[in-house]
């Protein structure tokens, strides 16, 4: 029998007015907030283990080895890649606004472990029977409030500046193709970059003239990468998550390895600057089969939990001392390498494997314990 459908329809007003409280509107939930991507955290705690693992390189006695040449040539541009693959999708305000919400995430986290590094600093030098000087305090307060950092922390500031002047172009406020260039010249200068950098951390530098011109060299520098991330990285995404994605994983990861031999002969005289186009290179390379490692090695959740964590690791396993403590306790216990070879590996292995053990479990104690290192009191995460 076929149903008329006003009739049906009289049925159910008749019992919504029978029974409002059965037909009442359910009062509106709010809306879920998006889950959380897991693969941008798994590249980011790979770059981070391969940042760590070049500071336990400068740490060991073997700071120009093949190792460290090729993980430098990547690790820290990835980070800049991934961002601005996942800026390209992200922009709901205008650059104003958000430079104004990424502020205190970065900012403030930028202040509060300078000031963790500068503690970590006086205690060692309490330690080594030596006085605390005034030249040495100038230093550090000029180190922080220029913007140049203490060590690693140079990251935070350049980080905030690179991703306002990429929001800005996408955004369409500043002219793509004039910051483009602008950061290609100033990957040109990284050469003198470097030096200015070791002049700075040894108390050497020319003053506040050279901690800005730092800053603002590698903000530009930063900020090309985060573009190239926004414009490559759909692409690359599609390719390395694809059922060929495995062959595009092996190419890139020989281009990775290849490049730095290809232009790099002597790394005391010749730096990555010198040569911006194998920069960028070595970025998408390096971006392409991490990328697919995400999708194959899901499973490797602690690269997940350092990658959401990696600002902690970033300001603490240097500038707390992490990585000298555990490399003094491996050649204490196994002794010293001779020469940079198999029984260097094992040991430099050894000592990154601890150094990460140390961040898990420092991670958790400062997301439990000690909130106000990472955001302003008041402030939800």
């Amino acid at each position: 029998m076929i149903m008329d459908p006003t009739e049906n329809r009289t049925h159910i007003e008749a019992a919504e007015s029978a029974a409002p409280e059965h037909f009442a509107a359910a009062p509106a939930r709010p809306a879920a907030a998006p889950a959380r991507l897991t693969w941008p955290d798994w590249i980011r705690g790979a770059a981070m283990a391969a940042v760590i693992s070049v500071h336990i390189s400068g740490v060991s006695g073997f700071p120009d080895n093949p190792l460290l040449l090729w993980l430098n040539s990547f690790a820290m541009a990835v980070f800049f890649f991934v961002s601005g693959n996942l800026m390209r999708n992200s922009r709901k305000c205008s650059a104003a606004e958000y430079a104004r919400r990424k502020a205190p995430a970065i900012l403030w986290p930028y202040l509060t472990f300078s000031a963790c590094a500068v503690l970590f600093d006086y205690a060692v030098l309490r330690l080594r029977g030596e006085s605390l000087t005034g030249e040495l305090i100038k230093l550090w307060l000029r180190c922080v409030f220029t913007l140049v950092g203490r060590g690693t922390l140079w990251f935070l500031p350049v980080f905030y500046i690179a991703c306002v002047l990429a929001w800005s172009v996408l955004e369409r406020r500043i002219p793509s193709l004039l910051l483009f260039l602008a950061g290609i010249g100033a990957m040109a200068f990284m050469n003198e970059i470097f030096s200015v950098t070791v002049a700075v951390v040894t108390g050497g530098g020319d003053g506040i003239g050279s901690d800005i011109y730092l800053v603002v060299i590698r903000s530009l520098a930063a900020s090309t990468l985060i573009l190239e991330g926004a414009w490559l990285g759909p692409l690359l995404d599609r390719i390395a998550v694809s059922k060929n994605g495995v062959w595009a994983a092996l190419l890139s990861f020989a281009v990775s390895l290849i490049i730095p031999m290809f232009y790099q002969m002597d790394f005391r005289t010749a730096r990555f600057g010198r040569y911006p186009f194998f920069l960028l290179v070595s970025a998408a390379a390096a971006y392409t089969f991490l990328r697919w490692g995400a999708e194959k090695a899901a499973r490797l959740s602690a690269l997940t939990y350092f990658g959401k964590n990696s600002l902690i690791l970033m300001a603490t396993h240097l500038e707390w001392y992490i990585v000298h403590v555990v490399w003094s306790g491996v050649i204490s216990i196994a002794g010293a390498s001779a020469a940079f070879g198999p029984g260097y590996l094992v040991r430099h292995l050894a000592a990154l494997a601890l150094v990460l053990m140390i961040e898990y479990s420092l991670s958790g104690i400062i997301n439990r314990c000690l909130p106000f290192l990472l955001r302003p009191p008041g402030r939800n995460a």
